[in-house]
């Protein structure tokens, strides 16, 4: 497992960063004329402490995500999975009225963004050019996937439990969209996640509702207590909501034989995976 830090920053208002990425042997990129400057580093790389240091004298900071071994993946329980390819959005998006069309907002909570109740398919504009990927998250619902029909194929023939399939539909809603799919996860874990780490530097509860939300900061792997997942189905979303401001998601959480799945038939292009710790 290892820290890496995402650094993105103008020349002209980081001009001191600029200098010493310059006459450094960082690799990066110069993009928009050369006024950006985009690279990536480790955590454990010597450049990184001074680095650091230029962020934080300016204000800034480095946008973190933990590298994970394939021993890791191989040796944990359980898995986070997302992906990311994100493509489009839910429809319509104006006024964000998908809302009312896929969710029931009986106990939704307009101050955290919690309680959504999925009640109807999702609605796209149109079916995505899948090439050899075969999963995708809509743009702002990062915690559903949707499927190929090779993907539909190959998860219904293998005797994994917890989800079932929706139909995507056009963007009025009278007609499926052919070969994509909501892989629906039907079951919420127990309550159990465990905070006071570096990978959670948040955990907030809604005045409003009372659900509890932590803010992941990418750094380091979810630690949950066992029993939260004790008895659950190959694949469920977290009981606790996560993300910050309005803005709430669950993690969606996948056992090792789900994972080894998944990469066995070569469908885990533009999926993210990262272990669970249970305690």
């Amino acid at each position: 497992m290892r820290v890496s830090r995402h650094v993105c920053f103008r020349v002209r208002l980081h001009p001191a960063m600029a200098q010493h990425v310059l006459r450094s042997d960082i690799a990066f990129e110069q993009v928009d004329d050369s006024d950006f400057i985009v690279f990536d580093i480790f955590e454990d790389d010597p450049h990184w402490p001074s680095i650091q240091a230029l962020l934080e004298a300016d204000g800034d900071h480095a946008i973190p995500t933990t590298v994970f071994t394939k021993q890791e993946l191989k040796e944990a329980e359980w898995l986070r999975v997302r992906s990311k390819w994100h493509n489009g959005y839910p429809q319509p998006e104006s006024a964000f009225g998908y809302r009312e069309l896929t969710y029931d907002p009986t106990h939704y909570c307009r101050e955290c963004g919690a309680g959504l109740v999925q009640k109807d398919s999702f609605r796209l504009t149109k079916a995505p050019k899948w090439g050899t990927r075969h999963f995708f998250s809509l743009n702002w619902v990062f915690d559903e996937l949707f499927v190929d029909d090779t993907a539909r194929s190959i998860l219904e023939s293998s005797g994994l439990t917890g989800f079932r399939f929706l139909p995507a539909k056009n963007k009025r809603g009278t007609e499926e969209l052919p070969g994509v799919h909501q892989l629906f996860v039907e079951t919420e874990t127990k309550p159990g996640v465990v905070t006071g780490g570096r990978d959670i530097d948040e955990v907030y509860t809604c005045a409003a509702c009372g659900r509890t939300k932590c803010h992941p900061t990418g750094i380091g792997m979810h630690v949950f207590r066992w029993e939260a997942l004790d008895g659950m189905p190959d694949i469920c979303r977290t009981h606790e909501d996560w993300g910050w401001g309005k803005g709430a998601d669950w993690l969606l959480l996948i056992s090792q034989r789900m994972y080894r799945l998944i990469v066995d038939n070569h469908l885990e292009r533009c999926l993210v995976f990262a272990p669970i710790q249970l305690i």
